[in-house]
């Protein structure tokens, strides 16, 4: 509840797009976002891939964009919706009815290029490639689901950044 809030502090404080990605994400090549979009969107599936009636497209959460063009309506809305956020996956689902209370179509929001969904990296590429409806080499962001095997996760973005040439974070902001 407290992101949310101050997402939406940040948002209302002067025109500007937001791109927010989870500790577990990861921005593997050049990727273009802002001013690419006019709407709130979360870009792919998470699992399971529906929430009954209610959500037929669930899309995961971690990787969001809130745009300088985005709906106030949609804002005054949505604040009041907050004040249930109480428990895990309640956020999820509030987020899911923004993006599909704009009127779009999966057609318009779904592309899994912008948020991979690695949960099953990096045994099972295939399965994942099948999926997500798009190869791991196509991506621009993974999202890789760190509460499974945290460990093999933080190894495996470390050797990634490490084959990009991302810097280690030694304490200071450069």
């Amino acid at each position: 509840r407290q992101q949310f809030f101050a997402i939406y502090d940040i948002w209302r404080s002067e025109p500007c797009n937001i791109l927010y990605c989870g500790a577990d994400t990861q921005m593997v090549q050049p990727t273009e976002v802002f001013g690419k979009y006019d709407k709130f969107l979360m870009w792919n599936y998470t699992d399971p891939k529906n929430y009954g009636a209610e959500c037929p497209h669930f899309l995961n959460a971690d990787i969001r964009y809130y745009p300088s063009t985005m709906s106030t309506e949609l804002w005054d809305w949505a604040l009041k919706e907050a004040d249930n956020i109480e428990e895990w996956n309640s956020d999820q689902l509030l987020y899911n009815r923004m993006v599909w209370s704009q009127g779009l179509t999966p057609e318009q929001v779904i592309d899994p290029t912008m948020a991979y969904q690695g949960f099953g990296l990096p045994e099972n590429v295939e399965f994942m490639n099948a999926w997500n409806g798009c190869d791991l080499d196509d991506a621009h962001i993974i999202h890789w689901h760190g509460s499974r095997d945290v460990q093999l996760r933080l190894a495996i973005m470390t050797q990634i950044n490490n084959a990009l040439g991302v810097p280690e974070y030694d304490g200071i902001l450069k």
